[in-house]
C-alpha cells in the first residue's frame, strides 16, 4: 500500500500569491509586512486606511483515496481573515476574493492537484471600536481539495 504524504507549503503560497494578486497587504498567518490599516491619525485629513487581509491554515484531513492509495486526497482548510475601513468596502474584498479563491480547479502544484476551492462559511462583519472611526472585520473559511498527481 502506498501512503501520500500531503505537502501543504506549496498549496498555501498559491492561496497567498492568488490573494496578494489585489495589490492589497496579506499576512501569512500574520499581519502583513506591508503598510496595513490606518496610516496616520484615524479620521485625520491626511490619513489613510490601507484594507488587508491574512490567511491561516486549519488542520487537514486525509481522504481514502483509492485502494492502494491511502491518504491520496486530502482536505486542507484554511481562513482568511479581511480588515476594511467601511462595511461595504469589506463586502467589496470578501466577496472579490471568494470569486478568486473557487476559481483555481484543477490546478497542479507541488506534486498535488489543487481539485477545487469551496468556500464553507461566509463569516459575518466585526465592527472594530479601537479607533475613531472603526473599522471592519470578517473570516471566511475554505476547503482545499486536493490529490496525489499521477507520475
Amino acid at each position: 500500500m502506498t501512503v501520500a504524504t500531503i505537502v501543504r507549503g506549496p498549496i498555501t503560497d498559491r492561496l497567498i500569491s492568488e490573494l496578494a494578486e489585489t495589490g492589497l497587504p496579506v499576512g501569512d498567518q500574520s499581519q502583513p509586512d506591508d503598510p496595513f490599516g490606518w496610516q496616520g491619525e484615524p479620521n485625520a485629513d491626511d490619513s489613510d486606511f490601507i484594507p488587508w487581509m491574512t490567511i491561516a491554515a486549519s488542520t487537514g484531513q486525509a481522504g481514502t483515496g483509492a485502494m492502494g492509495a491511502s491518504a491520496s486526497e486530502w482536505k486542507l482548510p484554511y481562513s482568511v481573515t479581511y480588515a476594511c475601513v467601511s462595511r461595504a468596502q469589506l463586502d467589496w474584498l470578501a466577496d472579490k476574493i471568494r470569486t478568486k479563491l473557487v476559481g483555481i480547479e484543477r490546478e497542479s502544484v507541488g506534486g498535488w492537484r489543487i481539485q477545487q476551492i469551496r468556500c464553507t462559511s461566509i463569516g459575518g462583519s466585526n465592527r472594530i471600536g479601537g479607533s475613531f472611526p472603526d473599522y471592519f472585520t470578517q473570516v471566511d473559511l475554505f476547503e482545499v481539495w486536493t490529490s496525489k498527481e499521477r507520475t
